[in-house]
């Protein structure tokens, strides 16, 4: 069985801040950077302001359910205590979280109390020279109850990590994990290309930041036709007669409609001309990851699915 390993929960009630301090609390999800919002593919969330602060927490699977917290801090501002509850009020009592750091700012330890038991777990943290964690042993009552370690995959441009896999000495397994990040700014390269003159036809526009995912949030997007591809050639191509359609809404969900395998509810997050998903609900189980945007016309879009599958879509307000 797989033992918990918590993390952070919902909106940072501070004593006594100053508004030029900036906070850390991404630290606690092993993050840096400003940090906007986190998903992971359990489909919990955080929320930061622009301060570092983490604002709100919740999970969500179709119904959002929100998590309150309270913080204690140091005079960097660094999270030292937090107190989780149930609700956003913060009048159901959960568990507190202790948190150490070493002289570099990382967090070495922390120690969770629950309100339940009277059981302590503590969890000791092992980084690599980037600043990674590789490893992270787990102590129940003071004895070793076992041993997480980490291969690192995928990091953005941040350098923080997008999927990586985990083994669980507690039960000898591995696991895949995956997370989404967004953020308030992006780093600022050491030089910028001159842009490439355009040479796409009206009626094929590439996608770009005018046109692309952002500016088709809240507008249906209609299947017509898709089909399986190879190398970005298509194969075959069906017509849709199920009225299938996807929507992307403002709070970072889409809703995949009228489906044979029963409708979807993902998370999704943009990512340039990609659209990174996890899935929250569905009658069906899918494979889906991402889709990207690969042609832009008047009112029809062309993506590509990491299942190698190309669906046209015509736009719909």
């Amino acid at each position: 069985m797989k033992t918990k390993i918590s993390l952070l929960v919902l909106t940072v009630l501070l004593t006594a801040p100053c508004p030029a301090q900036k906070y850390h609390d991404a630290l606690l999800n092993e993050l840096k950077g400003p940090v906007k919002l986190l998903i992971d593919e359990e489909g919990f969330l955080y929320e930061y302001d622009n301060n570092g602060v983490l604002v709100a927490h919740y999970y969500d699977n179709g119904k959002k359910t929100e998590y309150g917290i309270q913080c204690e801090r140091d005079a960097q501002g660094y999270v030292t205590q937090l107190h989780m509850f149930h609700d956003k009020a913060c009048t159901d009592f959960f568990y507190t979280t202790l948190y150490q750091y070493n002289d570099k700012r990382q967090i070495v330890s922390y120690t969770e109390l629950e309100s339940n038991t009277t059981e302590t777990r503590t969890v000791y943290y092992t980084y690599d020279s980037n600043g990674n964690i590789i490893q992270r042993k787990i102590y129940i009552d003071g004895e070793l109850a076992g041993t997480i370690e980490y291969e690192y995959e995928n990091f953005d441009e941040w350098g923080n990590w997008l999927s990586r896999s985990s083994h669980y000495d507690i039960d000898d397994t591995f696991e895949d994990e995956l997370r989404f990040i967004s953020y308030w700014q992006m780093p600022t390269p050491a030089s910028v290309p001159e842009p490439a003159p355009a040479t796409a036809p009206a009626e094929t526009i590439s996608p770009t930041a005018e046109t692309g995912w952002q500016s088709l949030i809240g507008k249906r997007l209609l299947l017509t036709t898709y089909g399986p591809s190879r190398n970005g050639q298509e194969i075959n191509q069906f017509l849709c007669t199920s009225g299938e359609y996807i929507k992307l809404d403002s709070n970072n969900r889409l809703y995949w409609n009228n489906r044979i395998g029963g409708d979807i509810i993902f998370h999704y997050l943009i990512d340039g001309n990609r659209l990174d998903l996890i899935q929250l609900t569905g009658k069906g189980e899918t494979d889906d990851k991402w889709i990207e945007l690969t042609r832009q016309g008047s009112n029809f879009i062309k993506t590509e699915s990491n299942l190698g599958i190309y669906r046209y879509f015509s736009i719909e307000e």
